[in-house]
């Protein structure tokens, strides 16, 4: 019942302020999933879009889950194209993955998540994010 009420608080507050990283982050230790803030994170030049969060998490599957959130920084309505790449301590890379975030328009100073599953790697150290490409559908 506690945990339920402190999850409650936190969604309030986290809605309330706006804070969105609040509540995933609680939302991953209240479902036993590992969270890691040990990422590093780059933006391709001037895309006209800011991220906000990159954070990855193993999941009780083992999966890794990266997850993050985009703001649309431009004038008009726009999609992004981002790239995700898994590192090893070395900085050698694991694995990556590229995706649209939407296939609709981020209308312009809006935010939206994003999130990839990748499979279990027991040698990531760090993930790198970038905007590679933005589209207007």
């Amino acid at each position: 019942m506690q945990l339920l009420t402190i999850f409650v608080v936190v969604l309030f507050l986290g809605v309330a302020c706006g804070q969105e990283v609040l509540i995933e982050g609680f939302v991953a230790q209240c479902l036993g999933e590992h969270s890691s803030t040990d990422t590093s994170v780059k933006t391709a030049g001037s895309s006209g879009f800011s991220l906000l969060r990159v954070d990855y998490r193993t999941k009780s599957s083992g999966d890794i889950e990266v997850y993050g959130r985009i703001r649309n920084d431009n004038t008009r309505a726009l999609t992004v194209k981002v790239e995700v790449m898994l590192r090893d301590a070395n900085g050698h890379l694991i694995d990556s993955a590229f995706f649209w975030v939407s296939t609709s328009n981020i209308m312009a100073g809006s935010t939206m998540g994003f999130s990839w599953l990748f499979d279990p790697y027991k040698n990531l150290s760090s993930v790198d994010v970038s905007i590679i490409d933005i589209h207007e559908w």
